[in-house]
């Protein structure tokens, strides 16, 4: 009996599908040419990154000899990060476009990311921010200068890095998802004036 449902089911399936064949095309062709055409509007947006190293402190030891006593970072990666965001998170969307991060929990490494549609607006932000990052640090770095304190400065690791490629939006997964969209629309809508059908014949 369950086998005999099954096969009925499907059978079921299969007319619907058959009779509303030309719904469910025009709802995946719709959907499919809404998703294409925002996917080729939407303008490319691009990532640039920037790594920064926050210098440490050596404290010398007694003796000619001795090996640095204490090492430091200038600052913590956390601690530039909230003096950072203070400068440059200006409004909500700042911070879905801006990221600073530490990698891997990293106490002296400032990753700096942003995304844009102009890769000169990229590289500017990042240089500007970079500017500020090394500035700031370099002024903390001063408390503690000293005759017994050798500083490493803080650096910018390689350049800054832009995408030569767009990270979003992802074209194919646009389309993708307009046509198996536009699929389970289609496919709804056909349920559903099969129903509607078999109640009014009813």
């Amino acid at each position: 009996m369950p086998e005999n449902n099954e096969e009925f089911d499907f059978r079921e399936i299969v007319f619907v599908v058959f009779r509303y064949k030309f719904l469910i095309i025009l709802s995946v062709l719709t959907l499919s040419l809404l998703s294409a055409t925002y996917a080729f509007l939407t303008p490319p947006i691009y990532q640039g990154q920037a790594l920064i190293e926050i210098g440490d402190l050596f404290i010398n030891g007694e003796g000619t000899n001795s090996k640095p006593a204490l090492i430091q970072t200038i600052q913590k990666a956390n601690d530039l990060h909230e003096v950072l965001s203070q400068l440059f998170y200006s409004d909500a969307s700042d911070e879905s476009t801006f990221q600073l991060e530490s990698p891997r929990g990293s106490s002296n490494l400032l990753r700096m990311t942003y995304l844009n549609s102009n890769k000169d607006v990229i590289a500017k932000k990042l240089n500007d921010v970079v500017k500020a990052a090394l500035d700031h640090l370099d002024k903390t770095s001063l408390f503690f200068k000293n005759s017994n304190a050798q500083i490493r400065p803080s650096v910018l690791i390689g350049e800054i890095q832009i995408s030569s490629e767009p990270v979003k939006p992802s074209k194919l997964k646009i389309i993708l998802s307009g046509f198996f969209g536009g699929l389970l629309l289609g496919l709804a809508i056909s349920f559903l004036l099969q129903s509607l059908r078999r109640e009014k014949a009813h």
